[in-house]
């Protein structure tokens, strides 16, 4: 099956801890590993030319960690290092367990 060509587009990941930004992650739609992220999270990619917001989701460290230990081939792309910044903060901010993750299109 074709994957979809989205030009000009990237979808965006956030994470958010009370409404103060701790990491975000964009990827063009039309790279190879566009979407991955989103698989491994349980959140459908957006492939509509919209803003509109997709998912709002929350994670803890250890669901974090599960995914990251899931990039083990991908080391290479900048969504583990977006993930190991949300891992970080999490660990050293004791009064927080969760993260907030919003994913749209821009």
């Amino acid at each position: 099956m074709e994957k979809t060509k989205i030009k000009g587009w990237n979808h965006i990941i956030i994470a958010t801890d009370n409404d103060n930004v701790v990491s975000v992650t964009s990827r063009d739609f039309n790279h190879e590993i566009a979407g991955v992220l989103h698989k491994f999270l349980n959140a459908p990619l957006n492939t509509q030319q919209n803003r509109i917001i997709t998912n709002i989701l929350i994670f803890t460290e250890i669901e974090l960690n599960k995914t990251l230990d899931l990039f083990q081939d991908y080391q290479e792309y900048k969504e583990i290092e977006f993930l190991k910044s949300c891992i970080g903060y999490l660990k050293t901010n004791k009064k927080t367990d969760t993260l907030k993750f919003t994913f749209y299109n821009e």
